[in-house]
C-alpha cells in the first residue's frame, strides 16, 4: 500500500515482466517459422527463380521472424536474440552437413 498526495491509501502497482516457458518459445519460433510454407505455394503458381533468390528470401524473411519473437519472448535485445537465431543456423548447418555426409550427400549443400 502507498499513500497519494491526498493521505488516502491506494493498492501499489507493478509491473512484471512476462515469464516465458519452453512451451511459449518454441510455440513462438514455430509460428514465425511459417513463412517457409511459402515455397509450397511456388509449386502451385508458375514462377521463374533460376538464380535461387526466392529460396535464400524466405530463409532470410524467417531468421527476422525469429529474431523479432525471440526478442519479444525472452526480453532480451537485438544483440542477444541474433546471438540466438546464428547460433541456431550454424547449428542446423552443421547437422545437415553430418547427415548429408553420412548418406554421402555431403556435396549437394
Amino acid at each position: 500500500m502507498s499513500t497519494n498526495s491526498s493521505g488516502s491509501s491506494t493498492p501499489a502497482t507493478t509491473v512484471s515482466k512476462p515469464t516465458s516457458n519452453g512451451n511459449s518459445i518454441s510455440t513462438a519460433l514455430f509460428v514465425s517459422s511459417c513463412m517457409k510454407l511459402f515455397p509450397i505455394l511456388m509449386v502451385v503458381w508458375k514462377y521463374d527463380d533460376a538464380g535461387g533468390n526466392v529460396g535464400r528470401g524466405v530463409e532470410w524473411a524467417v531468421a527476422v521472424q525469429n529474431l523479432e519473437a525471440l526478442r519479444i519472448l525472452l526480453g532480451c535485445g537485438y544483440m542477444g536474440a541474433a546471438g540466438l537465431v546464428a547460433v541456431g543456423w550454424v547449428g542446423r548447418w552443421v547437422v545437415a552437413r553430418v547427415v548429408l555426409g553420412i548418406v554421402g550427400l555431403g556435396k549437394v549443400m
